[in-house]
């Protein structure tokens, strides 16, 4: 039998703080550099173990309909049919979430859950221990 989800929300920053993104951060999970080569920041769990069903976000930032917004490796592409898409841009760290430090193409313990309210919510999909 299945448990109701566990929604973890963002710490509380005001938008528009140089440092955003990594002020929403919640407790116990931790940004830091990448132990693969060239791959930026990650976010680490150094908390309790992360049970299976935590949902995190939903993926902030600004919503655009730009296609430049696709090529700087910190957006999401929404598409609705054919001829509909928008970009939820998080390259703007004043208002971004920490969820911009994710990684989009390599395995990590946030896999794409599906879309709220137009955001993009991530969840744990097995039991992730801290480091």
């Amino acid at each position: 039998m299945h448990k109701p989800p566990t929604f973890v929300k963002d710490s509380a920053v005001d938008k528009g703080h140089l440092n955003h993104a990594a002020l929403t951060l919640p407790p116990g999970l931790r940004i830091r550099p990448s132990g693969i080569p060239e791959a930026g920041l990650e976010v680490w769990n150094e908390a309790s173990a992360l049970p299976v069903g935590l949902h995190f976000g939903p993926y902030k930032g600004q919503i655009t309909e730009d296609e430049e917004a696709g090529n700087n490796g910190y957006s999401w592409l929404i598409t609705k049919g054919r001829n509909y898409h928008k970009y939820v841009d998080g390259k703007d760290e004043s208002w971004a979430n920490w969820m911009r430090t994710t990684a989009r193409d390599t395995p990590m313990f946030f896999f794409l859950s599906g879309l709220l309210q137009s955001e993009i919510p991530q969840s744990t999909c097995g039991m992730q221990s801290p480091l």
